[in-house]
C-alpha cells in the first residue's frame, strides 16, 4: 500500500470544519487530534503545523481536493 504524503493547511481544515484557524491550531498544539501536529523549530518563537491529508480524510470522512471539498 502506498501512502499519499500530502498535507493540508490550517486554513483549509478550518474552512471545511466551520471553525476558525485558531481553534485548529489549539487542537494541534494540545494533541487533541491525531491527523496533524504542531512543532517549533530550534531557535524559533513561531510554531509550524502539519496536517496529514490521508489521516484527516480517514478520521473525518471529508476529502479536501486541490479545488474543493468532497464527502
Amino acid at each position: 500500500m502506498v501512502e499519499n504524503n500530502s498535507t493540508l493547511t490550517v486554513a483549509q481544515v478550518a474552512a471545511v470544519l466551520h471553525k476558525d484557524n485558531q481553534t485548529i491550531r489549539y487542537l494541534l498544539d494540545n494533541r487533541l487530534v491525531s491527523w496533524g501536529m504542531a512543532y517549533r523549530r530550534r531557535g524559533s518563537k513561531r510554531k509550524s503545523y502539519i496536517i496529514y491529508a490521508d489521516k484527516f480524510t480517514a478520521e473525518t470522512g471529508i476529502k479536501i481536493a486541490e479545488r474543493g471539498v468532497s464527502e
